[in-house]
């Protein structure tokens, strides 16, 4: 009672859209959504984080995995950024990052146990 837990921050969802905008070639659009949080980040301090202009589809591609880097920093969001959008293997695999193995969880040993048969190991696990 009284637990205001919070599931998905609004950030989040605007670089979501953001995303979404400019994979659907509709980079115009994604700015907005991308301005506006660098706006809510500013503070109103418009010498600090000025809005994005570029509009080139793999650019703002980079700049929007960039903006979440920065924006949801901490939240356990980077990882499957990176494995989502296929960077993974380069940015990661000089850290250890096996690919095949590192973008799936191992499902628990007891869960495989109870499935009688259902379930089986992920690969590599």
């Amino acid at each position: 009672w009284g637990h205001n837990r919070r599931l998905i921050r609004y950030s989040d969802v605007l670089l979501m859209a953001a995303e979404a905008l400019n994979e659907n070639n509709k980079p115009g659009d994604a700015l907005i959504y991308l301005n506006l949080v660098r706006e809510r980040a500013r503070e109103g301090n418009s010498t600090i984080l000025p809005d994005i202009t570029e509009t080139n589809k793999d650019a703002l591609r980079d700049i929007i995995l960039n903006e979440r880097r920065h924006e949801l920093a901490m939240e356990g969001h980077r990882f499957w950024d990176l494995v989502r959008t296929g960077k993974a293997p380069s940015l990661l695999g000089p850290l250890g990052f096996v690919t095949g193995t590192h973008e799936l969880l191992p499902i628990p040993q007891n869960e495989i146990d109870i499935s009688q048969g259902t379930l089986i190991q992920n690969p590599n696990w």
